[in-house]
């Protein structure tokens, strides 16, 4: 994502990349000295641990999940629930939510298709469409109700 929003922001100087989340110390240290090395201190904010989902989602204008394995993928879904486009990993189970260019983008995984996914949704004149469909798609199938269906009917599949 740094790679990424580095070669973004030289092309659109009033980006800022929000950071959420803690993780280890070094691996933190290892992000501030990229972010270092690319001159881009002002431009990165890191919030930690986010409290107040809906302040944090109302407060972006797209959100990258770069997670090469990521699980369910809640803050995919939370941002779409909260009309934030999402560019996601085309893998694991953030290809299962997002649907390229239905509800959300994809990236094959590569610095430069992240930012080309960053130009297309920054420069794209209406996004209605999408941030439509990523709500849809949340009420279709990550509803708590649907959610515990869809579980319950791998368990009843499941032959022990």
């Amino acid at each position: 994502a740094i790679d990424a929003f580095y070669l973004f922001s030289k092309k659109n100087s009033n980006a800022r990349l929000a950071i959420a989340g803690t993780g280890a110390v070094k691996f933190i240290s290892l992000l501030k000295e990229k972010i270092a090395g690319y001159n881009l201190e002002t431009k990165v904010i890191f919030y930690g641990y986010i409290t107040e989902a809906e302040q944090f989602y109302n407060g972006i204008d797209i959100l990258l999940m770069c997670s090469k394995n990521e699980g369910l993928g809640r803050v995919t879904i939370e941002a779409m629930c909260y009309n934030v486009p999402v560019i996601g990993y085309n893998n694991a189970g953030t290809a299962e939510i997002i649907e390229h260019n239905y509800n959300g983008l994809l990236y094959d995984g590569t610095v430069n298709d992240l930012y080309k996914m960053m130009e297309y949704i920054y420069h794209k004149k209406d996004l209605t469409e999408i941030k439509k469909n990523a709500v849809d798609t949340v009420k279709e199938k990550f509803t708590i109700e649907k959610y515990t269906d869809s579980v319950c009917e791998i368990y009843k599949a499941v032959k022990f």
